[in-house]
């Protein structure tokens, strides 16, 4: 609330200012099942109530920055975040977090929900797609910080209501006693049953649209040693007869590239400066 936290034992209404003195108002609120209270606030961080003491958890602590939407409790112990700037969770005294490095999670609003079958789903771009990602994708970002994120979009084209929506507080997801999950991301509800989801089909083989060598555009399947200081350029694509905006590339030049590079969406590798020798 406005006036920051509080809590009633029955007689006596105690307020409990947030530590640091940032001023943020509290934006969601969280009482986990090891008798601990999760405070998150509209300028960022949380604050934790345990026992006998309050200490404030922030972006240095590794927590996904902006202002907190959602604060849940998995299936296990751990304890998960919705900020706007990622997702985190809290296992063993630390934070993983899931931010722009890890995919193109942006736009998050307070859909954060974690299925039966250990699934973690949230809004994004402003509540009109979800993602969903396994909760041991945060155990291979804890051992490899540059590890990108494994995950499915949802949106319109599979049946999610259209539009976006303005946030202001409150959950906008849960689950129920059967397993089954309810959005709120437009003008109703959206129910979705994660046991009958169908799997994604596998997208077509990408092909190559253009290769230019110097400027000067090359036939991909010819052999071509390069020389020294060459600059090369590949662009792509791929076939997709459902979601086109749902394609995401990577792209690795043997010889080059010592692990996959994630693209943007301009179907686009470049390369200058190349060493001579064959790629």
């Amino acid at each position: 609330a406005s006036r920051g936290v509080l809590s009633w034992d029955g007689n006596t209404l105690t307020p409990y200012r947030q530590p640091g003195g940032s001023g943020g108002q509290c934006s969601s609120i969280l009482a986990d099942r090891h008798d601990r209270v999760w405070a998150g606030f509209s300028s960022g961080g949380v604050a934790l109530h345990e026992p006998g003491r309050v200490r404030t958890l922030t972006e240095q602590d590794g927590l996904s920055p902006g202002l907190v939407w959602q604060i849940v409790q998995g299936n296990d112990e751990d304890v998960w975040f919705a900020t706007a700037g990622g997702v985190s969770r809290y296992k063993d005294g630390r934070f993983t977090s899931v931010t722009t490095a890890h995919a193109p999670i942006t736009g998050v609003v307070p859909m954060l929900v974690e299925d039966a079958q250990g699934y973690v789903w949230v809004g994004v771009h402003s509540g009109a797609a979800l993602m969903r990602f396994h909760a041991g994708e945060m155990d291979k970002i804890e051992k490899e910080p540059n590890h990108r994120l494994a995950y499915t979009l949802y949106d319109e084209s599979d049946g999610l209501q259209s539009g976006t929506q303005m946030w202001q507080n409150g959950a906008a997801a849960v689950r129920d006693m059967a397993g089954r999950l309810w959005v709120a991301n437009g003008p109703g509800m959206t129910i979705i049953d994660p046991r009958q989801l169908r799997e994604a089909r596998r997208a077509s083989p990408p092909s190559l649209e253009a290769v230019t060598v110097n400027g000067e555009r090359v036939d991909p399947a010819d052999d071509r040693r390069f020389s020294n200081g060459s600059t090369l350029q590949i662009e792509y694509a791929a076939l997709s007869l459902a979601a086109t905006s749902k394609l995401r590339f990577r792209h690795m030049l043997d010889g080059a590239d010592t692990d996959w590079v994630y693209d943007a969406d301009d179907r686009r590798a470049s390369y200058a400066n190349l060493r001579a020798g064959d790629y």
